[in-house]
C-alpha cells in the first residue's frame, strides 16, 4: 500500500507542473515567481543539471540554443550559443573585473591565431597581435617593433617615471639591434625627449656597462642623414645649433664661463678630445669664435699642477698639443691663420704676459711677419726694439725677456729678405757674434753729417792676415825716441810675427829710421846722428796672437757656396715654392754637406714626434671609425 502512495503523489505533482503556467518547488507551498517558469527554493539542496564528458557533450545532436550541461572532463559548465559550445568562466578559469586569487600560473589571451584586443569607453586602446607584438593606440606596429605606442596631438607616446635608483625607461639589446629607438617624422618633432626637473639630475643618460674590453661599444650612438642638422645637438640655455655637423654644442651668451664641449681623460696616455679628418681639405678639430673678445674657438688649459719630463709629445705638459702626420708633405701639428686686420696673427704664444711670440703676424704698421716677438710694453720693449732713444737704459724696467731664441743643429738659423736682410738694435750692442764673422761684401759705417740729412759711409779695411793696429804721435829728443806700446796692444801681438812700423816726420830732419822693434815697442833715431827734436806720427801693425794661421772651412771658401746657401735653389729657400730646392744642409759628424740628409742619423730621443705613439693612435682611431661606419 505504501509503495503505491508515493508514485501517486509524484504523478499528481507532475501533472500540476505540466498544466500550470509556472511551477514552484519548495517545502513551504509558496507560489512561484511570476517571471519564472520554474521556481525552486531550498536552503539545503541545489539544482543538479545533466553531467557528461566532453565527448558526450559534443555528441549531442542538434543542441538547442541555451542548452547547458556540466562537462566532467573540464570540470566546468558549458552552454550552447547556437553556433558553438561556450565554456562558462569563473574565478578558477576566467578573469574577473575585481581580480582573481590565483593558486598557479594563469593565461590571459588567445590560444588560437587571432589578435587580442583591449577596449575602454567602447574604443580599442591596445591589441596583442597574433605574432606577439604589442600595439598601443594602433592596430599595427613597425616591422621590427616588439612594443609600439602611437600618440596623437601633443601627447607622449611613452612616458617613464622613477624616483629611486631604477630607470624610468630601460632598453636592453644583447644582439646587433637597439635597446631603445625613437623616431619622429615631423620637422619639429623629437624621436627621444628627456626632461629632468631636478637641478642636479640628468635628462638622458647612456651607459655601456659591459666588461672592460676593446670592443666597439657605445654609451650613446647618434646618426643623422640630414646635412642641415646635426648628429648630436647639445645646447646650454639656447636652441641654436650648427648644421652639417656630427656634434653641435652651443652655449648661450648669458652663461658666464660656459663651455660648449669639455673632454677629459685621467689616463696617462689617454686623450680628452680627439679629432680626425680623412678628407683632402677636412679639419679634425675646428674652433670658432664669432665675436666675444675674451672667447676662444679652441682653448686648452691645465687644471692641476705638475711637471713635464721633456719636450716630446708624450713628455711635455701641453695645454694644446698638435701632431702632424708621420708620412706626407705639408703635414703640420698646429696650423693657425690670423685675420685681415692689424695686430693679428696665426699662432700667438705668451709667457705669463711678459713676452709674446707670433707666427704669421700682421703688425700695427701693416707689415706682415713670419715670426714676430715682442715684450711687455711696460718693460720699454716694443717689437724687439727698446723704446728708449737715449740708449742709456734709464727707461727700461728690470726684466729677463728675450725676443727670439733659436737653437739649431748644423745651423742656428738664417734670414733672407728680398730687399733688406735683418736689422738689429740694442742699447748695449746691436749684434754680438760668437765665432768668425764672414761676409762677401763690404763692412760699412754710416756717419751723420751736421747740416744735412745724408750720412757718409766709411768702410772697414781688410787684410790677408788677422791684424791689430796702434798709432801715436811723438817727437825726438836730441835725435832719439823710445816708443813703448800700450800694454793692452802689446798683449795682443803675436811673438811669432813681425810688427810693421810706419813713421811720418812732421818737420825738417835728416830722416828717421827704426831700430830694436819688438812686441813691446820700438826706437826711433835720426839719420847721420842728427840731434833734432822733430815731431813724427807712427803706425804699428802686428798679427794678433793666436790667429797667426786662421782657417775658413773649405766648403765656405768654395766658389759654389753662395749658390748652395743663397741661390734660387739653395738652403735659404722659400718653401711656398712648390718645387723642390736643389740643395739641403746637414752635418754628417765631420763635414757640412749640401746633399739630401740621411734621416737615419736622427736619434729617436731627438725626434719630437714619437712614431710608435702616432701609429698606435692612428690604428685605434681608424678601427673605431671603421666600426662606427659599419654600424
Amino acid at each position: 500500500m505504501k509503495k503505491l502512495f508515493l508514485p501517486l503523489i509524484f504523478a499528481c505533482a507532475l501533472t500540476h507542473t505540466i498544466l500550470a503556467q509556472n511551477v514552484a518547488i519548495n517545502a513551504t507551498g509558496a507560489a512561484p515567481v511570476a517571471s519564472a517558469m520554474l521556481d525552486i527554493t531550498s536552503t539545503t539542496s541545489g539544482l543538479l543539471i545533466p553531467r557528461m564528458t566532453g565527448v558526450q557533450r559534443t555528441a549531442i545532436a542538434s543542441p538547442a540554443t541555451g542548452l547547458k550541461v556540466y562537462d566532467t572532463t573540464t570540470g566546468t559548465f558549458w552552454w550552447y550559443n547556437g553556433v558553438i559550445w561556450v565554456e562558462m568562466l569563473g574565478t578558477g578559469n576566467g578573469w574577473t573585473i575585481v581580480g582573481n586569487s590565483l593558486t598557479a600560473d594563469g593565461i590571459l589571451g588567445s590560444l588560437t591565431n587571432f589578435n587580442v584586443k583591449f577596449y575602454s569607453n567602447g574604443v580599442e586602446r591596445m591589441r596583442i597581435l597574433s605574432a606577439g607584438q604589442v600595439a598601443v593606440n594602433s592596430i599595427a606596429t613597425f616591422a621590427n617593433s616588439t612594443f609600439y605606442s602611437a600618440a596623437t596631438s601633443n601627447n607622449n607616446a611613452v612616458d617613464g617615471d622613477a624616483n629611486g635608483t631604477g630607470a624610468a625607461i630601460y632598453g636592453q639589446n644583447i644582439g646587433t639591434g637597439r635597446g631603445v629607438m625613437g623616431l619622429s617624422s615631423n620637422a619639429s618633432g623629437l624621436g627621444i625627449f628627456g626632461v629632468n626637473t631636478n637641478a642636479a639630475g640628468t635628462a638622458i643618460y647612456g651607459f655601456n656597462n659591459a666588461a672592460t674590453s676593446t670592443s666597439a661599444g657605445f654609451g650613446g650612438y647618434f646618426l643623422s642623414s640630414q646635412t642641415g642638422g646635426a648628429g648630436i645637438a647639445a645646447n646650454l640655455v639656447s636652441n641654436v645649433y650648427f648644421s652639417n655637423t656630427a656634434v653641435s654644442a652651443y652655449v648661450a651668451n648669458t652663461v658666464v664661463g660656459g663651455t660648449g664641449i669639455i673632454g677629459a681623460c685621467d689616463n696617462a696616455t689617454g686623450v680628452g678630445i680627439q679629432g680626425q679628418s680623412s678628407g683632402a681639405s677636412g679639419t679634425g678639430v675646428k674652433g670658432l669664435n664669432n665675436g666675444n673678445i675674451a672667447g676662444a674657438g679652441v682653448f686648452g688649459g691645465h687644471s692641476a699642477s705638475g711637471t713635464g719630463t721633456g719636450f716630446t709629445i708624450s713628455t711635455i705638459r701641453g695645454a694644446v698639443k698638435g701632431q702632424g702626420t708621420v708620412v706626407g708633405s705639408y703635414g703640420v701639428g698646429v696650423f693657425g691663420t690670423g685675420g685681415s686686420s692689424t695686430r693679428s696673427g696665426g699662432v700667438l704664444g705668451d709667457d705669463y704676459n711678459v713676452v709674446r711670440g707670433a707666427l704669421g703676424y700682421f703688425s700695427s704698421g701693416s707689415v706682415d711677419y713670419g715670426v714676430y716677438a715682442f715684450s711687455n710694453y711696460n718693460l720699454g720693449a716694443i717689437g724687439g726694439k727698446m723704446s728708449n732713444s737715449n740708449n742709456d737704459n734709464t727707461n727700461i724696467l728690470p726684466n729677463a725677456s728675450i725676443g727670439i731664441g733659436a737653437y739649431g743643429g748644423v745651423m742656428g738659423g738664417w734670414i733672407k729678405g728680398l730687399v733688406y736682410g735683418a736689422n738689429f738694435s740694442g742699447s748695449k750692442y746691436g749684434a754680438y757674434v760668437h765665432g768668425k764673422t764672414i761676409t762677401n761684401d763690404v763692412i760699412a759705417i754710416l756717419n751723420s753729417n751736421q747740416g744735412t740729412n745724408e750720412r757718409t759711409a766709411t768702410y772697414a779695411t781688410t787684410a790677408m792676415k788677422v791684424e791689430v793696429t796702434d798709432k801715436g804721435k811723438n817727437n825726438l829728443t836730441q835725435g832719439r825716441k823710445v816708443i813703448n806700446f800700450d800694454t793692452q796692444f802689446a798683449s795682443l801681438l803675436s811673438q811669432n810675427e813681425e810688427v810693421i812700423i810706419t813713421l811720418t816726420p812732421l818737420g825738417s830732419s835728416q830722416g828717421l829710421y827704426i831700430e830694436n822693434i819688438s812686441t813691446n815697442g820700438f826706437t826711433v833715431l835720426e839719420n847721420n846722428n842728427g840731434t833734432s827734436n822733430v815731431s813724427f806720427n807712427w803706425i804699428a801693425i802686428g798679427v794678433k796672437k793666436g790667429f797667426e794661421k786662421p782657417t775658413i772651412s773649405p766648403e765656405i771658401l768654395a766658389n759654389d757656396f753662395e749658390e748652395k746657401i743663397n741661390g734660387n735653389n739653395g738652403v735659404m729657400y722659400n718653401d711656398m715654392n712648390p718645387s723642390k730646392p736643389s740643395y739641403s744642409i746637414w752635418w754628417d759628424g765631420t763635414t757640412v754637406r749640401f746633399d739630401t740628409p740621411d734621416l737615419n742619423i736622427k736619434r729617436e730621443s731627438d725626434v719630437i714626434f714619437n712614431k710608435a705613439e702616432v701609429k698606435k693612435m692612428e690604428v685605434n682611431l681608424n678601427t673605431s671609425l671603421k666600426k662606427v661606419s659599419e654600424k
